[in-house]
């Protein structure tokens, strides 16, 4: 295997950039300090390196007037128990036209050393979690923290924020996973709809240099992440090529609410981003695809225009979303026999386009199929599209609560780290996901040995190939492996 070294990546980073600012037209002065830093120990952030942000009230609107965007709907439903941001009537569903009220936060950095940083960055875009849930924001505290630490280590990173309004099924299908209700599909497909449209707008600013901000970024070097809901929708905006690709697997949600493209946003519908997207980090997501696909779902890319490589964190006990491949269920009709007072199975409130929303009705068939981490991970290695993925066997859904885990209570999300805080757990994710994409940047991936990792610590902390990854590997864990979680360097399993 042929072993680049690091200066031929430097190098190479520094070519792309310095053809970047040309064609941006922007001076690539102070470039030659933070572009070598693309190929050191992103584990930690970069010394010397001051950041800035957009947050709060500077927070940049990426909807329309409304009056230029009379279609655009968002929800607020009577039934939304999670409805505990507005003072409106609860037992009353609002349909609001009002695309201005969605924004997107921005930390980015703005010197190294004391010298002002003068070419475009590589940019992050960021996904809260929430469950598509009314009341979730860009300020959740878990993901202002993640895009901090992410910029810290020389990226661009937006917080963007989408619309929420969901009403979930209690019920429970056959799988034991809860069935998929209407109003999830439709929460989805505006979220997707909001998501791309923020891309679109954050590529129009900086090309018409209309950013809002004092950063630059370079709009060929994008890279998207979320986390739980929000990791759902960049895995959707990565990897869902075309409009019949999200219709067909959810009962065609874009005949009540318009394209995914719609034109409610600064940035214009021409404008293609889907090339430009480098690379995708997951946090304890799924992409949701047609049904046909179960007994081969890399079949599903086989005719996308672009298969971004991916890096993926998961817990092997995720009861919210499978980690492998498996079928879901959609919400039968639930007036049937007075089993809820309420249909999760159709909706009529906000759609554009449509009088009624409806989904199949038939409890016992497989409506459509979930990709997790462990799918991914196969599918993109198959296809010799680089991929890491980093299991903890012992992690539900999402990290830990508790702020310090006694030997009664351990923490159990911390991937073989020894981490006892959400927040610890966060800055070795920002490491790995930077390191992994500068390799991309560097084009050094495909050569990349192990990339999956198991209750294991990665030490890699370079674009380079000849780093120690510390783990220790084993076949199998054992009982005794799994109860240790308080171990530093844990023994785990690599491949």
């Amino acid at each position: 295997m042929k072993t680049l070294t690091p200066f031929i990546l430097v190098i190479s980073f520094a070519l792309l950039v310095n053809r970047t600012n040309a064609q941006e037209g922007l001076a690539g002065a102070g470039c030659s300090g933070i572009v070598k830093k693309y190929c050191t120990d992103l584990s930690k952030p970069i010394p010397g390196l001051l950041l800035d942000s957009l947050v709060g009230a500077k927070s940049l609107v990426y909807g329309r007037p409304a009056s230029a965007a009379p279609l655009f709907s968002d929800v607020i439903y009577a039934r939304d128990p999670n409805r505990k941001c507005d003072t409106l009537d609860k037992n009353t569903t609002y349909c609001v036209n009002n695309p201005q009220a969605l924004k997107y936060s921005v930390y980015y950095p703005t010197s190294l050393n004391g010298q002002k940083i003068g070419c475009p960055l590589p940019f992050i875009v960021m996904l809260h979690a929430g469950s598509f849930f009314e009341c979730s924001s860009i300020d959740n505290g878990g993901i202002v923290y993640l895009c901090s630490e992410l910029a810290k280590r020389g990226f661009v990173v937006f917080d963007v924020d989408y619309r929420g309004g969901v009403l979930p099924d209690p019920r429970k299908a056959k799988n034991g996973y809860h069935y998929v209700s209407a109003q999830q599909i439709l929460g989805e497909y505006r979220a997707a709809q909001d998501v791309r449209g923020a891309i679109r707008t954050i590529i129009w600013r900086q090309r018409t240099n209309n950013n809002g901000g004092n950063f630059s970024i370079d709009t060929n070097r994008m890279f998207i992440g979320g986390t739980s809901s929000g990791s759902v929708i960049a895995l959707t905006t990565a990897y869902t090529d075309r409009q019949g690709q999200i219709d067909s697997a959810l009962s065609f949600p874009g005949k009540a609410l318009g394209d995914l493209d719609a034109a409610y946003y600064e940035g214009d519908t021409t404008i293609n981003f889907f090339p430009k997207i480098k690379g995708v980090l997951d946090l304890w997501g799924t992409l949701n695809i047609h049904k046909s696909f179960y007994s081969n779902p890399s079949l599903y890319f086989a005719s996308n225009s672009n298969i971004p490589p991916l890096i993926a964190f998961q817990g092997g006990k995720d009861s919210t979303f499978n980690i492998g491949t498996s079928y879901d269920y959609m919400s039968p009709d639930s007036t049937v026999g007075k089993k809820t007072d309420f249909n999760y199975n159709k909706e009529k409130s906000c759609l554009p386009y449509a009088d009624s929303f409806v989904l199949d009705n038939n409890a016992l068939s497989e409506d459509f199929v979930t990709l997790g981490a462990d799918a991914f991970y196969s599918i993109l290695k198959a296809k010799g599209v680089p991929v890491e993925e980093y299991v903890d066997t012992d992690m539900g859904h999402g990290l830990d609560d508790c702020d310090t885990c006694s030997d009664n209570s351990y923490f159990h999300s911390d991937f073989g780290t020894g981490a006892h805080t959400k927040e610890e757990v966060y800055v070795y994710i920002a490491g790995r996901a930077t390191t992994f994409f500068a390799t991309l940047m560097n084009n050094a991936a495909p050569n990349l040995g192990t990339t999956r990792f198991v209750d294991c610590v990665n030490y890699r902390i370079k674009c380079t190939l000849t780093d120690n990854n510390g783990c220790t590997v084993i076949t199998q864990l054992s009982d005794k492996d799994l109860k240790h979680t308080q171990q530093k360097g844990r023994p785990g399993r690599i491949d």
